[in-house]
């Protein structure tokens, strides 16, 4: 605005519509991300519950809500400030965005899933508010040493690779989508962690809740 020497009073005002489009198309990047790891994290444990046994219909809900926020939502706001962050192709941006992505973003989403896809289930199979509140605050609401440490080796096996992939080749506006892909693959493996060790608790209080009067 300076080298053009527009008032400084324009040049806000042609900066504003910009600022509200950039917001727009975040809100709008949001909303595609979430529907689509809805529906790929929905069909995908379906199958491998499938593939395993009965279908738990509300694992299915538990786990589909939970990716639409987690490797939906946050995930496509995550990837956009490391771009800006680190924007470009080139190999140091490359590696610093997949070391943030797996020392500052892995962590947070992986143990949104290990807590909230047994207490969603819980809330999904029919538990009261009560019971649900009781299962967060307790120790074993889900998340465990053991099963943060699979799930961040199982993410170090598959996102790693595709983050390394993705951030040398992969446009920025695809990126959410594809991460989704590459979750609702892993979710085969991933559903033991979330089922043996934090959805038996919330199965056993579960039936405490149905059983008292």
């Amino acid at each position: 605005c300076r080298s053009l020497q527009i008032p400084a009073d324009r040049c806000r005002a042609l900066q504003i519509p910009a600022q509200r489009n950039g917001a727009g198309d975040l809100r709008a990047a949001c909303t595609v991300a979430a529907a689509q790891s809805l529906l790929l994290a929905g069909t995908a444990d379906c199958v491998s519950q499938a593939m395993h046994g009965p279908v738990e219909l509300g694992h299915v809900a538990a786990m589909a809500l939970a990716a639409s926020v987690l490797s939906g939502a946050s995930n496509a706001v995550w990837l956009r400030k490391l771009e800006e962050a680190w924007p470009g192709t080139g190999h140091s941006a490359v590696m610093r965005k997949s070391l943030a992505d797996y020392l500052v973003c892995a962590p947070i989403v992986l143990s949104g899933y290990l807590v909230l896809v047994p207490l969603l289930t819980l809330l999904f199979g029919g538990a009261s508010l009560d019971a649900v509140g009781s299962s967060l605050s307790s120790a074993g609401s889900g998340w465990t040493h053991e099963g943060f440490q699979s799930a961040m080796l199982l993410n170090l096996c598959t996102f790693q690779p595709y983050n390394l992939l993705q951030f040398s080749c992969v446009p920025p506006s695809l990126r959410p989508l594809g991460g989704a892909c590459v979750s609702a693959a892993s979710t085969v493996l991933l559903l033991p962690c979330s089922t043996s060790q934090g959805e038996g608790v919330a199965r056993s209080r579960l039936s405490a809740a149905r059983e008292s009067p």
